[in-house]
């Protein structure tokens, strides 16, 4: 009742046209060859993305490690996370600007990608946050508040990159 398929010569000519994914470790390894058909390219794509995502969340997780370290006293940990996700270029235009990938890894990211970064982070500190949106001359806007001590308060990255001083650093308004 079985049928013998060779399929070693479709291999072959196939062979140009594969993609193959292989997971190590939650790292993502992508090979490419000669990617002719719409399908391989939306998995190339979700691979990419999938790649991405695990790479911003290593950089997330490596921030809060250092940040846990520094303790909460004074809000130590607070200030080195918002030092380093604002070490960034201000960017809107491409998809990756809105996500913390942009923000960590590209170094050019729009106001919600950075919001994520600090967001994501804050919470691998093991510190209570939440995003939220507001509008700024018009404009949408994402901000971060963030539970220290007994209150909340607000954390603004966006508006000090460039600067030395965090001028936007646990408003209460």
């Amino acid at each position: 009742n079985f049928i013998e398929y060779d399929a070693s010569q479709e291999k072959k000519s196939r062979i140009k046209n594969e993609i193959r994914t292989f997971i190590d470790m939650n790292k993502f390894l992508l090979l490419t060859h000669d990617i002719k058909s719409g399908r391989m390219l939306a998995l190339a794509k979700k691979a990419k993305e999938a790649k991405e995502k695990i790479e911003a969340w290593e950089k997330e997780k490596a921030i809060a490690q250092t940040a846990i370290r520094k303790g909460r006293r004074n809000d130590n940990d607070l200030k080195y996370i918002y030092n380093t996700v604002k070490k960034v270029k201000y960017h809107q235009g491409g998809i990756l600007d809105y996500t913390p990938y942009g923000a960590l890894i590209r170094k050019k990211s729009s106001c919600e990608g950075i919001a994520l970064a600090f967001y994501d982070t804050c919470v691998l500190a093991r510190r209570s946050a939440k995003l939220v949106q507001c509008k700024v001359k018009g404009d949408n806007h994402l901000i971060v508040s963030v539970k220290a001590g007994k209150k909340w308060y607000y954390y603004d990255p966006t508006w000090d990159i460039g600067s030395r001083k965090s001028l936007f650093f646990k408003k209460s308004k």
